[in-house]
């Protein structure tokens, strides 16, 4: 997780597959291709693991009594201090992750109230964690499983409007397999994109400041450099035209399986377009179960509730 000069967060995050094929062999780059979604479903992953810990820390927050809050505030360090400053941002309450978090925070509220103690009988005062991580085993503690769940489920229906921001092969002559290394970035500004090309409602696009023009943000395959470029660039991509319009953008190759003959590069041709098209499917595959895992959550809690 990194932060914004203005306050806004993304995240960043590496993954790696391995090429299952000697470098230049027949299957190469079916091989290259398998490689780059095992590193893209590798740094999904760790953005995951990563995302389930700071929406812990935040529903934590989030739910502390108020002078608990204000205790923890003034204990927390500069770098928590930041993070807490963004929990209490109510900007964009329209957004389905903060409307799956109002949800959490509605029912975790509410089992707090099933457990508080009678008016009668006041407890003593629980003295207020000092960092976010104590304020997480605390509520953890409280509420058990049903917070580790909650937060599995708000982290996942989050998890969707990766960019793909570079690809690096490492896969020298002469070696039986080679690498592929990805990096991706997350924010909200993604996430915003990725619901807005879901739901067909440009409405939902955050604004943008207009490009370069589509024709010279794609590799140009009549050069030596665009070639080389395109050889290099693999999966879906997010562009902002001269105009201020966003586009998806999908990259995918496949290797003729005779050298030197039409049929076999139409063939290729072909498949890697298809490719590219899946790649496209599975970002808006992505957009839709993390939809659907948000109107489940929804759901459930409604019917916890009897209505």
């Amino acid at each position: 997780q990194n932060f914004k000069p203005n306050g806004d967060d993304f995240w960043i995050q590496v993954g790696e597959g391995i090429i299952n094929g000697p470098v230049g062999g027949k299957d190469y780059v079916t091989a290259r291709m398998n490689a780059y979604e095992k590193a893209l479903l590798d740094s999904k992953r760790n953005i995951l693991q990563e995302m389930k810990v700071e929406v812990g820390r935040e529903v934590a927050y989030k739910t502390l009594p108020a002078e608990q809050k204000q205790d923890l505030k003034q204990s927390a360090s500069p770098e928590e201090q930041k993070k807490i400053a963004l929990y209490e941002d109510k900007r964009d309450m329209q957004s389905a992750w903060n409307k799956t978090l109002e949800l959490l925070n509605r029912e975790l509220d509410a089992e707090l109230e099933k457990t508080a103690p009678a008016k009668a009988e006041p407890a003593k005062a629980e003295p207020a964690p000092k960092t976010l991580e104590e304020a997480t085993e605390k509520q953890l503690r409280l509420f058990g499983e049903r917070f580790s769940d909650k937060i599995d489920i708000a982290a996942k229906s989050r998890l969707s409007g990766i960019r793909r921001m570079f690809v690096f092969d490492s896969s020298p002559k002469g070696t039986d397999k080679g690498k592929i290394c990805v990096a991706v970035v997350y924010s909200d500004k993604t996430r915003r994109v990725a619901n807005a090309m879901f739901t067909q409602d440009p409405s939902l696009l955050p604004p943008a400041q207009p490009g370069a023009p589509l024709d010279a943000q794609i590799p140009n395959d009549e050069t030596n450099e665009g070639r080389n470029a395109l050889v290099n660039t693999i999966g879906v991509d997010m562009r902002v035209d001269e105009n201020g319009n966003y586009w998806l953008i999908s990259y995918a190759h496949a290797a003729p399986a005779i050298a030197n003959n039409a049929k076999a590069r139409q063939i290729a041709a072909q498949s890697a377009h298809a490719r590219a098209l899946g790649g496209l499917r599975t970002f808006m595959a992505e957009e839709a179960v993390t939809d659907t895992m948000a109107q489940f959550d929804e759901s459930s809690e409604q019917f916890a509730d009897g209505n």
